[in-house]
């Protein structure tokens, strides 16, 4: 927008909508989108290159666009309290976001983490956060085999065509300066898909790094929130990962921890919602500690293993269920929604400028 203007009075300045001759304000709205352009460009020494670094495109106009307006769209009923089928109320397809790593590094091992990655679908455009850490709470990446801790978006990613992700990672260097680490926008491309195989991995190489993004591809997809709790501690879980049955290897990680749990109370969980193809079933393993820290606290006999459990659940299940771990018990529940369909995303037409809001 024009500084010191509101997006309304910008429109008003322009007189968008008014009924005037459309070359002028169609030239107004292609200067100002190439000015937002120019305002997230940077040079990227990694590419030799300049680039624009957050979302931006040739068949749409950001001259109006807000880059960092959350959206407002929350998730979708109980399963249960929707009738008919899913054809006719859920999305064709989802995504799930497997991992998020740093598969090279020019500045080598350990160093610490922190700023934002972005999803952004074509429901809404807006930001759906994936990663989000300040500078004081930068998470150590110790080798290129540990991921970022992701974080639930606020509702499932729908792959309608594309999906865009907006990464902007950096680092604290000794003396506490501050660089850019990796930051760019990639996109996964529904008609690129491997016909194969579920996932996908796309990948941005930019400043100091490369990071890669699994993605695994689900059909007519509804989404499972799961919930650990403590109910007698201490007991030896030490992580949790979950996948659609059949399909363990595009298993996602929920928790991973080195220590057991001494009190009760819900597990922190750093994500809980998985989509899940309708008709299948959600397995959940907990993982038992088996290190010697598990033999000082208690929780095993020495030289034994922490063992294991494996529960599946689905849509027509029980919704909780509680199993022993160590000397103490958990609790694991399991809610169902669907993703339902949305009003198609319709851009503000000038002319021939489509306007993203």
């Amino acid at each position: 927008m024009v500084k010191g203007k509101s997006v309304d009075e910008t429109y008003k300045l322009f007189n968008l909508g008014q009924g005037r001759a459309l070359t002028r304000e169609q030239n107004a709205l292609k200067a100002r989108h190439v000015v937002r352009c120019q305002e997230f460009t940077a040079y990227d020494p990694k590419r030799r290159d300049l680039i624009c670094t957050r979302l931006s495109h040739d068949y749409y106009n950001i001259a109006f666009f807000d880059h960092d307006q959350e959206s407002r769209i929350a998730r979708g009923p109980p399963l249960g309290s929707i009738a008919g089928s899913i054809l006719d109320w859920g999305v064709r397809s989802s995504l799930n976001i497997i991992l998020l790593k740093v598969s090279e590094s020019e500045v080598g091992y350990p160093f610490s983490v922190f700023g934002t990655v972005i999803a952004r679908d074509e429901v809404d455009y807006k930001c759906l956060y994936l990663f989000r850490r300040e500078k004081k709470d930068a998470q150590i990446i110790k080798s290129m085999d540990d991921m970022l801790i992701l974080t639930d978006p606020p509702r499932g990613l729908v792959l309608l065509d594309e999906v865009f992700f907006e990464i902007d990672l950096k680092i604290e260097r000794d003396g506490g300066a501050t660089m850019d680490f990796s930051k760019g926008v990639i996109s996964l491309i529904r008609a690129r898909l491997p016909v194969d195989r579920q996932t996908m991995t796309v990948n941005l190489c930019s400043w100091l790094s490369s990071v890669d993004v699994l993605c695994e591809h689900v059909e007519q997809p509804v989404e499972a929130t799961v919930g650990i709790t403590s109910l007698k501690g201490p007991c030896n879980l030490g992580g949790v990962c979950v996948w659609a049955d059949g399909n363990y290897e595009e298993r996602i990680i929920l928790y991973s921890s080195d220590s057991c749990l001494a009190v009760g109370g819900p597990v922190p969980l750093a994500r809980r919602v998985v989509a899940v193809p309708m008709g299948k079933k959600l397995v959940i393993r907990l993982r038992g500690l088996t290190d010697e820290s598990d033999y000082v606290a208690g929780l095993t006999k020495e030289g034994e293993e922490g063992e294991d459990v494996v529960i599946t659940m689905g849509p027509s299940d029980e919704g909780s269920c509680v199993c022993s771990m160590g000397w103490g018990e958990v609790q694991v529940q399991v809610a169902w929604t669907g993703i339902l369909k949305r009003e198609e995303y319709k851009m503000d037409v000038v002319g021939d400028v489509s306007l993203l809001r």
